[in-house]
């Protein structure tokens, strides 16, 4: 499940991840997401859905060629020398680590990675889907909706897939054709929690607080527009 629907249905523990690189403030044209379902489904987003549709390849799939950079949070070196995954390790970088991948993987190894992974910068194929992402993160930024990129993840599957992606990512529209999902965050406060407020690791506070807020997620389907509200504390 995409962390927008987790955040929507009130899972929100999950989405944690996805604001840690957030400070207080409007951030607008976030998790954008476009859809175009012809003789298949093609789906371009910006890089705020690349893990979770890295996720979705490997239910819909057991196994799958990826090639490319995988950040973790956590050293991941151990797991992919007993699952014989083909892979070269450079420095690690304020807290994250970088793999370089060129192997078949699956689902059950990137079960045992799941929780360790920052993002994955990769190009993923299999029988039936691939999914291209770019190799280098953005920054934050406030940027408006034209200026982002969202074909940064460009993920094409056969239509028999459609009922499990309209169920994640498309969970509350009508069947369509063409959509355009714009997400807005409103930042209102950075909490955190007490087991770190005497803490003196500045990236430990970071990655362990938690940002409240609001997000507006404005779905368009044919030029009709409908706007939700959510708020959220993870």
């Amino acid at each position: 499940m995409n962390f927008i629907k987790e955040i929507f249905i009130g899972n929100q523990k999950n989405a944690h991840e996805q604001f840690i690189r957030f400070s207080r403030g409007v951030f607008g044209a976030k998790a954008v997401i476009n859809l175009t379902k012809t003789s298949k489904i093609k789906i371009t987003s910006t890089y705020e859905l690349a893990n979770d549709l890295v996720y979705l390849i490997f239910d819909l799939e057991d196994k799958a060629k990826i090639e490319g950079k995988i950040l973790t949070k956590e050293p991941i070196t151990s797991i992919l020398k007993e699952s014989k995954i083909n892979f070269s390790e450079k420095k690690s970088s304020k807290g994250i680590n970088e793999y370089v991948i060129d192997s078949e993987i699956d689902k059950k190894l990137i079960e045992k990675i799941k929780d360790k992974i920052y993002y994955f910068l990769v190009n993923v194929t299999s029988k039936d889907i691939t999914l291209k992402i770019k190799q280098t993160l953005p920054k934050p930024s406030t940027k408006s909706e034209g200026k982002v990129n969202d074909k940064f993840c460009v993920f094409e599957a056969d239509l028999k897939y459609w009922n499990v992606i309209k169920n994640d990512f498309f969970f509350d529209i009508p069947d369509a054709k063409k959509v355009r999902i714009v997400h807005k965050y409103e930042i209102k406060d950075i909490i955190i929690p007490a087991e770190l407020k005497n803490e003196k690791d500045f990236l430990k506070v970071r990655l362990g607080a938690q940002r409240k807020g609001t997000m507006t997620r404005v779905v368009d389907i044919n030029g009709e527009k409908k706007e939700t509200k959510k708020d959220f504390c993870c």
